[in-house]
């Protein structure tokens, strides 16, 4: 949730912005919308996860993202290292 409020995004498996399909304000909507969005999209998919798109965030390249996640969201960070 923080991270979508950062200016990441939810996109489904073809790289789609689902959650403006449920709601005007997109990955911004009320958290229950956006967890309905997701289960709807999962099911469409079979099951196969939606991606936080965190390159929309302003950064002055790749590296300067990924120390900024590391910085800000270490929790998630540390996630996406052991995968």
């Amino acid at each position: 949730e923080a991270v979508r409020g950062e200016g990441a995004t939810l996109i489904d498996e073809d790289g789609h912005r689902f959650v403006f399909d449920d709601h005007p304000d997109g990955e911004l909507a009320p958290r229950d919308v956006v967890a309905r969005a997701i289960a709807r999209v999962m099911r469409q998919q079979d099951g196969r996860p939606v991606l936080l798109d965190a390159t929309a965030i302003p950064a002055t390249d790749a590296d300067a993202r990924a120390a900024w996640l590391r910085e800000r969201f270490p929790t998630i960070d540390n996630a996406m290292r052991e995968r």
